[in-house]
């Protein structure tokens, strides 16, 4: 099992029940970046667009959110029930399937016919957004 201090949730929403929680990304005065940019993935905070390898990629407002989180969070794992908080939409039936297909629909178009995304899996506990390009995973699997 991971050490829990390896868990942080980043919501910005005044309503969510984790509002408290402290912020894992902004500038030093606590201000919100005009961007977020990890392993190639760009996200424009301000006009809500998404670049991955340079190239536009559009996202569903619930794709954005997640991404955005992950991205805040990056290298970090975040639980499934953090992530659940993010993407619960009223009529839900079963969150877990739908924070499964949300994840496949978003690793798709960030990473289409990659046989190691950048959002990966942890087995039981989440799911982590890689910091390392894909080559540099490999590399250091190998070592």
């Amino acid at each position: 099992m991971l050490p829990a201090a390896r868990f942080r949730i980043a919501l910005e929403t005044p309503d969510s029940p984790l509002a408290g929680l402290p912020r894992t990304a902004g500038t030093a005065d606590g201000e919100r970046p005009g961007r977020l940019e990890v392993n190639g993935v760009r996200l424009d905070l301000d006009g809500c667009r998404v670049f991955a390898n340079g190239a536009e990629v559009a996202l569903t407002r619930t794709e954005y959110e997640l991404l955005r989180v992950l991205l805040e969070n990056a290298g970090m794992v975040l639980s499934r029930r953090e992530l659940l908080h993010i993407i619960r939409r009223p009529g839900d039936m079963d969150h877990n399937t739908t924070l499964d297909a949300r994840v496949r629909r978003l690793r798709h178009k960030l990473d289409p016919g990659s046989p190691a995304p950048r959002i990966r899996a942890i087995r039981g506990v989440g799911y982590i957004f890689d910091t390392a390009p894909e080559s540099d995973l490999w590399a250091t699997a190998r070592s």
